[in-house]
């Protein structure tokens, strides 16, 4: 390849890297007043959608407690249901507390579409803090749901105590550059 053409392949390469966006979506990650007591717990932000097509390259939340934890993307059939289907999941051990970020290597990244929305489950006690706010529930719940990737769940029960909860969690988007 002449040197022109490697010069030109180099500044394309690099525009390429810097028209990358990356966002995160969820709330704001800090301490917050309540953790989950009970295990088997799955919950959806059906309120916390993607914008557009991209990956999720991270995650970030604020650990309350040492416990595993899985980070989901789920699909509504339609926008604000709770029929999801399981796109996919990334499994941490979390350990300690404070901010955790989780960067997933090339191989790990979640492939989403616009209007995606992002789930979490505690296998055992609840490991994001959450605040409260007054309203109706804001999430999609549901006690020991094992979800396989890419079969379509019913999330729908009830919470029972303070329904509309903010957690501490969010991915870290990558958007799909535009043509």
């Amino acid at each position: 390849m002449s040197p022109i053409l490697q010069t030109l392949a180099l500044i394309l390469a690099t525009l390429v890297a810097n028209s990358i966006q990356q966002e995160l979506k969820g709330w704001p990650i800090n301490n917050r007043i309540y953790v989950d007591s009970g295990s088997g717990l799955t919950f959806v932000a059906k309120d916390i959608t993607f914008s557009a097509a991209g990956q999720v390259i991270g995650w970030k939340f604020y650990s309350r407690r040492s416990n595993p934890l899985y980070l989901q993307v789920w699909r509504p059939k339609s926008p604000r249901s709770c029929t999801l289907t399981l796109i996919g999941e990334t499994r941490v051990d979390v350990s300690g507390t404070g901010i955790k970020t989780v960067n997933l290597a090339e191989n790990e990244r979640i492939s989403v579409q616009k209007g995606d929305v992002i789930g979490w489950k505690n296998p055992k006690t609840g490991v994001i803090p959450f605040s409260t706010n007054s309203g109706a529930q804001n999430l999609c719940f549901k006690y020991y749901l094992n979800a396989e990737v890419g079969t379509e769940y019913d999330v729908t029960q009830r919470i029972t105590w303070r329904p509309n909860r903010s957690y501490s969690v969010a991915a870290i988007f990558s958007v799909q550059p535009q043509p």
